[in-house]
């Protein structure tokens, strides 16, 4: 595949393409999709930070639970989208998802809306976090989690989720 002079995707101007992939077997289409995606580079750099490209930057961001809190855990799009823009009025450029892979509604905002992510996949995946198992201060404190799984299924799917998006920065393992 090749793009001549690619439009960069960015925070202000969040440009996407659609790329089409088209299946073809004795003449006759089989299958067909289309995946919206921008292009975009990201440099690190261990005494100037972080560059978007090529354009040094402060990232600032905050965690996004897949909640949206009253309303519950069936977020939809448009409370993302409201959410999002807020957040970005306030100065946000980038979220991280925690603690957990999100709705693809939620990256698909961010690439169209022009929101970086650190993108964390797993909570407790090697090290589990001492907490309570029976209620809050009920009982002994044990350990608990995703790590007890991680091994199996864990390393198997990170990051497919989220493939095709530009907005991603950074994938994260887990906190």
């Amino acid at each position: 595949m090749t793009a001549s002079n690619p439009k960069l995707w960015n925070l202000t101007q969040p440009i996407q393409y659609t790329l089409r992939t088209t299946v073809w077997q004795n003449g006759k289409q089989v299958d067909q999709s289309e995946v919206k995606t921008g292009f975009r580079t990201f440099t690190f750099d261990p005494d100037k930070g972080f560059a978007l490209n090529k354009q040094w930057m402060k990232v600032k961001g905050v965690c996004l639970h897949h909640d949206a809190g009253v309303l519950g855990a069936e977020v939809y799009p448009e409370v993302w989208r409201r959410r999002l823009l807020t957040l970005k009025s306030l100065g946000v450029n980038a979220v991280r998802t925690s603690h957990n892979p999100q709705a693809t509604s939620l990256y698909n905002l961010c690439d169209e809306l022009g929101l970086l992510v650190m993108d964390e996949a797993f909570d407790e995946w090697e090290f589990p976090k001492r907490k309570w198992l029976q209620g809050w201060n009920v009982g002994i404190p044990g350990f608990e989690g995703a790590y007890d799984f991680f091994e199996e299924w864990g390393s198997g799917i990170w990051p497919t989720w989220s493939k095709g998006t530009a907005t991603i920065f950074r994938y994260l393992p887990g906190a």
